[in-house]
């Protein structure tokens, strides 16, 4: 009897080989898109906090007719546990929970008596998603304390602050930007136009020690263009010392000292930063993992991404005293966070 046999072909081993090498070109094309694609939806993400943030800013000077101060004692607390000899370290977020949709969190902290830097006080750890930016990798090996990705604007100023009791400070020339120590800035002081005037701005903390992100410890000698030498590459050059992680920007969401909670427009976007030691300020520069660049809120409420070849300027001068008058000498970037300088900006 003749049976018909059918035998079923199998793929050969060039074939499957080929098939492999296909898909692997094919996965190798269309990653960057996904990644790109991944990318866009964080760097959205991270524009919209800032918009809330700014939301929250005007809502808040709605109510109280100025801006919070970037560190105060309103609440009599942070630092300020009764003893004479320290200061207020309360940040300006603490002041804008209650406009942020955590009115809980902000009754937590009521009038609280543990310092802003203390591990064990559950409010300090709660993290409010919105003040991270997705694009900026978590942290939590340096503290329990909860962290954040949005500073507040000083001015093109070395941040001056209090070294045990509340300075002197004459009317709006207090501060050259919007937020510093214990002062209160109404909307009318920005004469150079909200539109023209950075609120906030974009900042990353240091995944390993030497990474932008942390800060040379210059103490007050470092000029602009020697503080921006020190950064080479996004790593700090070895012969610098640095302050440690847990001290660095953005390492505590609730201490309103300048290394935690501010920025300054004296070096472009994604610089090193300079920490001038104890309670004098610093340059502290904003920077983000976006690529070319960083976010900043402006006054009027629209956030705009600033690139890091920002016209800057002259950087081998010092930045102007924090209650002086007149022009920066850091070009539109400078221009960009005083707010009663007279500079005339185009498009940045």
């Amino acid at each position: 009897m003749l049976r018909n046999r059918f035998y079923a072909r199998g793929f050969t081993l060039i074939e499957l080989l080929v098939v492999i090498a296909i898909i692997a070109v094919l996965i190798a094309l269309l990653l960057p898109a996904v990644q790109q694609a991944r990318e866009a939806a964080r760097r959205s993400q991270c524009k919209n906090n800032l918009k809330q943030l700014g939301l929250a800013l005007h809502n808040y000077a709605d109510t109280h007719k100025v801006l919070p101060p970037r560190q105060h004692g309103s609440l009599p607390s942070g630092n300020n546990t009764g003893a004479t000899n320290q200061v207020p370290r309360l940040s300006a977020l603490v002041s804008l929970l209650p406009f942020l949709d955590q009115a809980p969190l902000f009754n937590a902290i009521g009038l609280p008596t543990a310092n802003v830097w203390d591990i064990t006080f559950a409010p300090w750890q709660t993290q409010v998603p919105m003040l991270l930016c997705p694009s900026d990798s978590p942290t939590k090996d340096i503290s329990v304390i909860a962290q954040n990705n949005y500073n507040f604007n000083g001015g093109d100023s070395r941040i001056q602050q209090a070294g045990g009791s509340a300075p002197t400070f004459i009317g709006n020339k207090s501060t050259r930007g919007l937020f510093a120590y214990m002062i209160s800035v109404e909307l009318a002081e920005i004469l150079d136009g909200t539109s023209n005037t950075i609120m906030m701005g974009e900042i990353v903390r240091p995944q390993t020690g030497r990474e932008r992100g942390n800060a040379q410890n210059a103490a007050g000698t470092a000029l602009p263009a020697s503080c921006k030498a020190t950064l080479v590459g996004g790593q700090y050059v070895p012969s610098v010392t640095l302050i440690t992680r847990e001290r660095c920007l953005g390492t505590r969401w609730s201490d309103g000292r300048a290394q935690f909670t501010a920025i300054t427009t004296i070096l472009p976007p994604n610089s090193a930063s300079c920490y001038d030691g104890g309670d004098n300020g610093g340059i502290y520069t904003v920077a983000s993992r976006h690529t070319g660049g960083g976010h900043v809120l402006m006054a009027d409420g629209a956030v705009r991404f600033v690139s890091e070849n920002i016209d800057a300027g002259d950087l081998t001068q010092d930045a102007p005293a924090v209650n002086s008058v007149g022009r920066s000498p850091f070009g539109t970037w400078g221009a960009l966070g005083t707010k009663a300088s007279k500079e005339i900006i185009g498009e940045f």
